[in-house]
């Protein structure tokens, strides 16, 4: 079966005739890169993991299915990018990844140099936008993309020639004032605790402090719902019955949000004080609301395919994995560019150390 794949790609997007445009010779270019991308989705399918590959697949249907938009064929051709990226760290992390582990380090200490240069007053990188405006962003363009980009990289530094650097990622979590980053950090380290700290009483002591933190944090930043939960509620119990098959279109979240009618209906509610966003602050809900019902399959496979393969060789890519999938809930790491540049490495390294079980 698997040698007729590539052979009925090439005979489909040959002969197949998409009316996505009046251009023809437009369609011919949609129809290479359904063609390349559907080989590569089955190629990584069959040879790294299955449901990558078929995230990709997926994510194709979305981009020209039911409609295609400027917004659709972007957001293919950066997720195509995604996982070429993955599969080339999946092979060159092969020979180890100390060295990686110990560049994500430097760039969460890095960010924190920035937030404290920001904090002084100084800030080189986001003075010529508003000379006049506090940032608190590091080397990110808003907060919580700094939060977020600390809390990824935080498993790194569980390691002995790292873990004294710790207090000063803590301090970068505590200066930035928002709560999804420290929310991820504190859940990576109850998993990390019940992993690793053999005795019980230890582990109850880092549940303790975890939740004391947060409580604390609550001071700083409290979790900040009545917006988001609005956007949810409007998205998957009014919007999402309609298209609820295949979803609305890869990338389409903003052009649907957009919309005068629903605009209103938003900016109407109580408590409503967000403009109206172009992203979900959700990547699970936003995935689901855009690629349909296939995206719950493939997120709920590949969660149960790291629990059946997981092994202590894991410990620290998984508890990134932890880390990226709260701070998901919150914000969308996987919307910026760098942010999901860094997610992607963590995966691969997590798919090289969870092969070494098998």
């Amino acid at each position: 079966m698997k040698k007729y794949i590539i052979p009925s790609i090439l005979l489909f997007t040959m002969v197949w005739r998409a009316p996505f445009s009046q251009n023809i010779r437009l369609n011919f270019e949609d129809a290479f890169i359904i063609g390349c991308a559907g080989a590569l989705a089955f190629y990584i399918a069959q040879k790294v993991n299955l449901w990558v590959g078929l995230f990709l697949g997926i994510a194709t249907i979305s981009a020209y299915f039911p409609f295609v938009t400027d917004e659709s064929t972007e957001a293919i051709f950066f997720i195509t990018f995604g996982v070429v990226w993955y599969m080339v760290c999946v092979h060159y992390f092969k020979n180890g990844t100390e060295r990686v582990y110990d560049a994500i380090c430097i760039i969460a200490l890095f960010n924190v140099l920035f937030l404290v240069l920001q904090i002084l007053g100084i800030d080189p990188i986001h003075a010529a936008i508003d000379p006049l405006k506090k940032f608190r962003v590091g080397l990110m363009s808003c907060n919580d993309g700094l939060s977020a980009m600390l809390a990824i990289c935080f498993p790194a530094f569980l390691r002995k020639k790292w873990c004294w650097f710790i207090p000063v990622i803590v301090f970068g979590l505590i200066g930035v004032q928002t709560f999804a980053g420290p929310l991820a950090v504190s859940v990576g380290l109850i998993f990390y605790a019940f992993c690793k700290v053999r005795s019980p009483y230890h582990v109850a002591g880092i549940v303790l402090l975890c939740v004391a933190g947060l409580y604390f944090y609550t001071l700083i930043d409290g979790p900040d719902t009545n917006w988001r939960l609005a956007t949810w509620k409007m998205a998957m119990f009014n919007l999402y019955p309609q298209h609820w098959i295949l979803g609305s279109g890869l990338g389409h979240w903003k052009i649907v949000f957009a919309n005068p009618e629903i605009a209103q209906k938003m900016l109407s509610l109580p408590n409503y004080f967000m403009r109206i966003m172009a992203q979900a602050h959700n990547e699970f809900i936003q995935g689901v609301f855009e690629m349909g019902v296939g995206f719950i399959v493939i997120v709920s496979g590949y969660f149960v395919n790291v629990f059946r393969r997981y092994g202590k060789e894991a410990l620290l890519p998984v508890m990134a994995l932890i880390c990226i999938s709260v701070d998901s809930t919150a914000f969308f790491p996987f919307h910026i560019g760098i942010l999901a540049f860094i997610s992607i490495a963590w995966l691969a390294d997590l798919e090289v150390k969870l092969a070494k079980n098998n």
